[in-house]
């Protein structure tokens, strides 16, 4: 009779005093739920991968080093909860059943581009957006489909404080429009010159806001140019 428990749904080693995974984890083809937040664990063995039915993944304050390439094999993975941005899973869009998403770190590279936001069409509750100096332009922005993410209903969009050069931050944010539904939006340290159209639009001369459900905004550090006559 085996002794590995190879029908468990859930393991939860939160908080608990252990530095590595047990031989079997690669085994639990059922694994539904795993949690070693807060533990010393600081590599995944290459078994990890194989957890194709899993569907809830916390790593928070852990000592894990990083998440293996392959994580984009768990195709059944729908909630993920990470706080270091290394731990964010390159090419993340291929697990496009993720509905929570905490954090997303843009980069320049092509595996963590804010495109990659755009497969993930069942993101739902709140997402962080940070380095948005790294995107491109308005076209880039469109394709993470924040729009069509109507069941997104709390934004933060950051760019980073240390930067400099050209800031295309008023182009980006155009692009960045997001569904009617959103309730709450802050956005930190955006160097444009002005409001993005979606949030303020005019119809017969008349302004009104775009965001009707929009109950919470806070700006930070937000720099909007006045306009003087000489």
């Amino acid at each position: 009779m085996s002794k590995e428990p190879k029908s468990l749904h859930v393991l939860n080693f939160h908080d608990a005093k252990v530095e590595k995974f047990p031989a079997f984890l690669g085994k639990l083809k059922h694994l539904r739920y795993l949690d070693f937040s807060r533990t010393k664990i600081r590599k995944l063995p290459k078994s990890f991968t194989r957890l194709y039915n899993l569907q809830t993944l916390s790593i928070v304050d852990c000592c894990l080093e990083r998440l293996p390439k392959g994580i984009t094999k768990l195709v059944s993975l729908r909630h993920i909860y990470f706080d270091k941005e290394k731990l964010m899973p390159v090419k993340i869009g291929c697990l496009t059943c993720l509905q929570t998403l905490p954090f997303f770190y843009v980069s320049m590279e092509s595996e963590r581009n804010v495109q990659e936001l755009g497969c993930l069409s069942q993101l739902r509750g709140e997402l962080e957006i940070y380095s948005l100096e790294h995107v491109k332009d308005k076209a880039e922005a469109i394709k993470a489909k924040l729009l069509e993410k109507t069941q997104i209903y709390k934004l933060e969009f950051l760019w980073s404080y240390k930067r400099g050069g050209y800031s295309n931050d008023k182009e980006v944010l155009e692009g960045l429009k997001p569904s009617l539904n959103l309730k709450s939006l802050k956005m930190v340290n955006n160097w444009g010159d002005n409001f993005p159209s979606w949030m303020l639009m005019s119809v017969h001369d008349f302004d009104y806001t775009f965001l009707d459900n929009l109950v919470f905004l806070k700006l930070i550090i937000w720099e909007i140019a006045q306009s003087t006559n000489s």
